[in-house]
């Protein structure tokens, strides 16, 4: 280990404990860190020494700074900057996620549906920062971040800080291999550039999601900048035939030789991009977006929803029966967000004044929800106007529709989304949560796990009917091509499906490992079912890709009294009475808390109850028998640490 990362890790030691070098691009060394005053992640970044020879470190840091103000859900935000041991750094949060460089390298080509949704996600925030006077600079594959179906700018602001060290061709002798591929001729030349030359590099970075290549390309960093600045623009339909002329035109217009022949803003190029949108494959259903002040459709699943067909039917019912506010909860992944996904695909024509689908898996903080909120429907706060007050403005009487997806982090702000129901009366509002929000326009929609097979079932048919059996098989497809239902594992995959209680994440993950295990012997190592459920989709939030993340992840939004009373019921093998519980967990004069704080575990669904018995959101190790008293069962493998 270098002197100067000694030196790092003593001059940072009250504030952050490097763990462990992450990568080194062409501007800084990433590490990954423990921010000590906050107990999480982050990711550390220290500025190249080569960078540091010219002066003008105050500067880098005033710059730097503007990053810090820039608030959007697709932007990945700053959280602190300094100057220790002659090493410039910066702090931003760690995400456990793929890059677009690592997607592009699995895939070359990207479905066209996917590469329209991600250009869109990274031009929304694009077109927030420029109207904030931030350029980024350096847009390309490696900079994007791919989670739970968005697209995350990342580094924004530091290539515009970097040139304040005095150099203005530092991006140019110093960027990561492959950033002339997106890099536009004013900016290589040395040129002022502005927010046009951001739209150059997201044009190059469109192109090649769709082409399976940048524009430009050559054996050295010159022969490549030779293209961009003399070459025309190769074909995108002769590389890409599927996609429609107008695609084509408007991403060939952004990679104009000259700004001026560009769309001017990043806006108008988006608004381009949308009107081509209408006949790309994958796009809305009817070939037609949704009229309205705003549209905002969620992600495009890559596989259809099975077993949902009757409570989507009712969960549609309760919405054009009047319900102000869904909210849709049930246990640890039971397919929460997939489900509110469809129900926005079948409702958004009902609603002209706007249908959005808003992710707030990456909000902390109850006071951020209305902001973010604000932000994804290109809605600007302005000095004295709060957040609801802007959105309320903007809604109005219209008939509108907010999909919130992932509130269970940020249940505090119930009270904000209720002012804001009260406000606009023709507003609907569904919510995913583990937990119901408790306030008074809510609607609560529990949504159950899928299906089981009945005992004793076997029939090929009967069980490829059943919703659980076809989740798992549909997923054993994709890992085993050829895989399905025989003679010979019928009675397995459907004891797998009842051992997992119908829950599709386990499912997902469990038939995953039928890559390596036929269904019989993965039944029999159910019994570690935390460590084998495992492998989760790349393209998934860090806490769904295992059952272990899932249950963890749950387990943090508890209060200290709830975990407690988790890891002390964890004991009971095979369930448990209330009495029982009761003597066991807690003492004498605290047993008066059992019953509410119980109450509170089914409530936010770690504990479940089915019938008579009550079971944890891990994989059912249910007792057999079926007492009349309500009894609880759990597995030593959940207890939290």
């Amino acid at each position: 280990m270098s002197d100067t990362l000694e030196r790092l890790k003593t001059a940072l030691a009250d504030r952050y404990r490097i763990e462990r070098e992450l990568g080194a691009g062409g501007m800084a060394t990433v590490y990954l860190a423990e921010d000590v005053k906050h107990g999480r992640q982050v990711a550390l970044k220290v500025l190249r020494p080569e960078l540091l020879a010219s002066r003008g470190h105050e500067r880098f840091l005033r710059e730097i700074t503007t990053t810090a103000n820039l608030r959007h859900p697709n932007i990945l935000p700053l959280y602190d900057s300094g100057e220790v041991a002659d090493c410039l750094f910066y702090v931003m949060p760690y995400v456990a996620a793929e890059s677009l460089r690592d997607r592009l390298t699995r895939e070359t080509q990207l479905p066209i549906a996917d590469a329209l949704r991600i250009a869109d996600d990274v031009a929304d925030a694009l077109a927030y920062a420029h109207a904030r006077g931030v350029i980024h600079r350096d847009i390309k594959p490696e900079n994007i971040l791919l989670e739970n179906g968005h697209a995350i700018v990342a580094d924004f602001g530091i290539a515009q800080a970097v040139t304040a060290l005095g150099d203005e061709k530092l991006t140019m002798t110093g960027m990561a291999l492959g950033t002339p591929h997106y890099m536009s001729p004013e900016q290589w030349s040395g040129e002022t550039v502005d927010a046009r030359s951001d739209l150059y590099a997201l044009g190059c970075m469109v192109y090649e999601m769709l082409a399976g290549s940048p524009p430009f390309t050559g054996p050295t960093a010159v022969a490549v900048m030779a293209g961009h600045a003399v070459h025309p623009v190769p074909s995108l339909r002769a590389a890409c035939p599927s996609v429609t002329g107008s695609v084509a035109a408007a991403v060939e217009r952004a990679l104009a030789k000259i700004p001026a022949d560009r769309f001017p803003t990043i806006q108008d190029w988006r608004a381009a991009m949308a009107r081509a949108d209408v006949d790309v494959p994958g796009g809305p259903p009817g070939g037609t977006p949704a009229t309205g002040a705003f549209r905002k459709p969620p992600p495009t699943p890559s596989t259809p929803l099975l077993g949902r067909e009757d409570t989507l039917a009712a969960a549609t019912d309760r919405l054009r029966d009047g319900a102000r506010m869904l909210s849709i909860t049930g246990y640890g992944e039971t397919g929460k967000t997939r489900f509110s996904i469809e129900l926005f695909r079948r409702l958004e024509a009902d609603y002209p004044g706007g249908a959005a689908f808003i992710s707030l898996a990456s909000v902390t903080a109850a006071a951020e929800v209305l902001p973010t909120v604000g932000i994804a429907l290109d809605i600007a706060e302005a000095p004295g106007r709060t957040a609801l007050d802007a959105i309320g403005t903007v809604i109005g009487d219209s008939r509108a529709l907010l999909v919130l997806d992932n509130l269970e982090q940020v249940l505090d702000a119930a009270g904000d989304i209720a002012a804001l129901v009260s406000r606009c009366p023709a507003l609907q509002v569904v919510a995913t949560s583990r937990a119901p929000l408790k306030i008074g326009a809510e609607s609560e929609f529990l949504l159950p796990p899928l299906a089981l097979p009945a005992e004793g079932t076997t029939s090929i048919e009967a069980l490829g009917g059943c919703p659980s059996v076809a989740l798992f098989v549909q997923r054993a497809e994709k890992v085993k091509p050829g895989f399905a239902l025989s003679v010979t594992n019928a009675a397995a995959v459907a004891a797998i499906c009842r051992r997992l209680d119908g829950l599709p994440l386990a499912l997902e993950l469990a038939a995953a490992r039928v890559r390596v295990l036929e269904p019989a012997a993965l039944l029999q190592r159910l019994d570690h079912a935390l460590d084998l459920l495992t492998s989760g989709d790349r393209d998934l939030p860090i806490r769904q890709r295992t059952l272990r993340a899932t249950i963890s992840w749950s387990y943090s939004l508890l209060d200290p009294a709830e975990q407690r009373l988790l890891r002390r019921a964890s004991v009971f093998h095979e369930g448990w009475t209330l009495e029982a519980m009761e003597h066991v967990c807690y003492g004498e004069g605290e047993r008066h808390r059992a019953l509410d704080q119980l109450d509170s575990l089914v409530e936010k669904g770690l504990v479940r109850v089915v019938g008579g018995v009550v079971l944890s959101t891990g994989a059912r190790v249910g007792s057999s028998r079926s007492p009349d008293t309500p009894r609880c069962a759990t597995r030593p493998s959940t207890t939290m640490p």
